[in-house]
């Protein structure tokens, strides 16, 4: 455990000096030539009520600590590349709790991993959500495109239909007022026959 996470206030580092002093726990340095402390024994976890009961109820919490804490040296040392960060889910939402419950818990590095990993799930959101609103528009503009057509297409047969029922009344028209002429052309062709037989 890095000695600046557990030693961030003046009693918390005067009780890491009285433990090392007592040879409880030992001051090291890790890969990264930062300090830390770790139990001088592990005896000490397991013989100790106070230490077995203090790691036995942070257990989940030391266990998503360390996984996250291999998760970001990775991230790290691969130039901090996107592929690399917390994956949506379950991991991203311990991390997240993990930050937002114990963050001074955690050294600087881990926090800014699990920020990057919020921020890129954030940007991925929130483009699902452009694309969403992107394809609903795009329907909505297709469907009003569509209604349109149908309204021209609709404009156009009731223009059709005034068009035929115009010409279908001329010609009725015109067959009426033939028949009309064609029945006194008969009267008048009745009377001039019966004129000429009076006539004979």
């Amino acid at each position: 455990m890095l000695f600046r996470s557990v030693a961030n206030t003046p009693a918390k580092s005067a009780l890491v000096d009285a433990l090392i002093a007592a040879r409880l726990i030992v001051s090291d340095e890790n890969a990264e030539g930062q300090a830390v402390v770790r139990p001088a024994h592990e005896a000490l976890l397991s013989r100790w009520p106070r230490a077995r009961d203090i790691v036995s109820g942070n257990r989940n919490f030391l266990e998503t600590r360390s996984r996250i804490q291999a998760d970001a040296r990775r991230w790290v040392s691969g130039n901090k590349n996107p592929e690399l960060l917390l994956p949506p889910g379950m991991r991203l939402a311990e991390g997240e709790e993990l930050l937002r419950s114990r963050g001074e818990e955690i050294d600087d590095q881990v926090s800014a991993y699990i920020a990057a990993s919020s921020l890129a799930e954030q940007v991925r959101v929130d483009r699902e959500r452009q694309a969403e609103r992107a394809r609903i528009e795009a329907a909505e503009a297709a469907s009003r495109a569509r209604l349109s057509m149908e309204a021209a297409a609709a404009k156009q047969l009731a223009r059709r239909t005034r068009y035929a029922a115009f010409v279908a009344l001329a010609l009725a028209v015109m067959a009426g007022v033939g028949a009309i002429i064609g029945f006194r052309g008969q009267q008048e062709a009745g009377r001039q026959a019966e004129l000429a037989e009076s006539n004979a």
